[in-house]
């Protein structure tokens, strides 16, 4: 489909975005964009493949008559970590139906306690897993067998807590900073405990549907078409992680034309509000670029109605560790979103684009060779979307030049907001 944009710059956009995919440095399987100026699309498009058909040595297909099929803007693409920023919209909808409360120790919906072993007598709150300021720590895993509680994991002594491996070593809760999937892993679980509802269908009532977004979190349940529409995720690494920027292209994830993935036989005797995390609400949801422009556009709507969201919660400070700012990329965070300072430092940053001309908020994302990010600016109207579904080289080799992102996200990030946001050529 053709780029979608009426600015004087897009044909200059769109030929540095064809480049960028096409870089032999670090080529990419796919791209997505969206950005929105003063609320509304001012530009859309896509490059690269959603599928490849599979090839012999020769370079032919494998199942004859099957061809690649293009990246489209309804393609259905695992966005990572962004899926946290809509997660968290579902658990403030919870908040805005009183059914949760930010600051009550989690531990009265769940009916057990919740504590860090080192401060025992600090609650631990949903507005510290929002906010990463918990001190819950990924070192005891984030995703679960069903059938396993995360009381089990939760609690030091309990039969999977591997001793206090859930928590971190140092800080104090609601004061330390330390980014955790757990942290989502939790929330998903108690939206379930209060509502009742599995968590994937708990998510389509409160936020996709109602904005009419297609996709979700568990694509098993998804329609036929809606699962033909998933972009599958590709690397051009072998099966022992070696990069091979002159080799094919691997299947990460998501070929659901030739592997199609089963609904777990665990759910018949799924308990909701024990072990969210067969749901992914940490990086599973599947989603299209047309689909998080809704989303955008739902967001600076609603900025209002969601004062907490905004505030931050948290904010590195250099003279004074509280926590890990993860070389430079996180500055600062409010609830289920983090806030782009523009920083730029020795470290790396969080700025955008070169000129640190976008602030705001959003999320980035990266899992099996997929990377996302989006952001807006709720005052201005403004906001862009990138969706990568595969890169063909390691990109620890092209390392950003003032942030502390890959370069091949910086030139997309600075492109879109040169031109899709300020008019101006790329």
């Amino acid at each position: 489909m053709a780029p979608r944009s009426t600015l004087a710059c897009a044909p200059a956009l769109t030929a540095t975005l064809a480049a960028i995919v096409n870089d032999p440095a670090v080529p990419l399987a796919g791209l997505a964009v969206l950005a929105l100026r003063d609320g509304a699309i001012s530009y859309q498009a896509e490059f690269g493949r959603r599928w490849m058909a599979p090839t012999d040595a020769s370079g032919r297909p494998v199942v004859a008559g099957e061809a690649d099929l293009p990246l489209r803007a309804d393609s259905l693409v695992r966005v990572a970590s962004v899926s946290k920023m809509v997660t968290a919209l579902g658990a403030l909808s919870l908040v805005e139906l009183g059914k949760l409360d930010l600051d009550v120790d989690i531990g009265r919906y769940l009916g057990y306690p919740v504590r860090n072993p080192r401060h025992p007598h600090a609650p631990i709150t949903l507005r510290q897993l929002l906010s990463h300021t918990s001190t819950l720590s990924d070192e005891a895993g984030y995703f679960f067998k069903p059938e396993l509680s995360l009381k089990d994991v939760l609690m030091p002594g309990a039969a999977h807590a591997q001793g206090a491996k859930a928590w971190l070593p140092q800080g104090e809760p609601g004061q330390w900073f330390s980014y955790a999937n757990l942290n989502w892993t939790l929330i998903g679980t108690l939206m379930e405990r209060v509502s009742g509802e599995r968590f994937d269908r708990l998510m389509q009532r409160l936020v996709l549907q109602p904005l009419g977004i297609d996709g979700g979190y568990y694509p098993p349940e998804f329609s036929a078409d809606e699962q033909a529409r998933i972009a599958t995720l590709y690397r051009k690494r072998s099966a022992d992680e070696v990069w091979q920027p002159s080799g094919a292209w691997q299947v990460q994830k998501d070929d659901w034309r030739h592997a199609p993935e089963a609904a777990s036989p665990a759910l018949a005797g799924y308990v909701p509000g024990t072990n969210a995390s067969l749901f992914s609400p940490t990086g599973g949801l599947r989603v299209s670029s047309d689909g998080l422009g809704r989303l955008l556009s739902g967001l600076l709507i609603k900025a209002e109605r969601l004062p907490a969201r905004h505030t931050p919660q948290w904010q590195f400070t250099p003279e004074r560790p509280n926590g890990d700012s993860s070389e430079g990329l996180f500055q600062a965070w409010g609830l289920g979103v983090q806030r782009l300072l523009g920083r730029s430092g020795p470290q790396g940053g969080d700025r955008l684009d070169a000129d640190a001309a976008f602030t705001g908020w959003g999320h980035f994302g990266e899992a099996y060779g997929a990377y996302s990010g989006v952001f807006y600016a709720p005052a201005r109207g403004n906001a862009l979307v990138y969706l990568v579904t595969g890169v063909g080289n390691d990109p620890q080799a092209q390392r950003g030049r003032w942030s502390s992102l890959h370069r091949f996200e910086e030139r997309i990030a600075d492109a879109l907001v040169r031109c899709a946001i300020h008019g101006r050529a790329p």
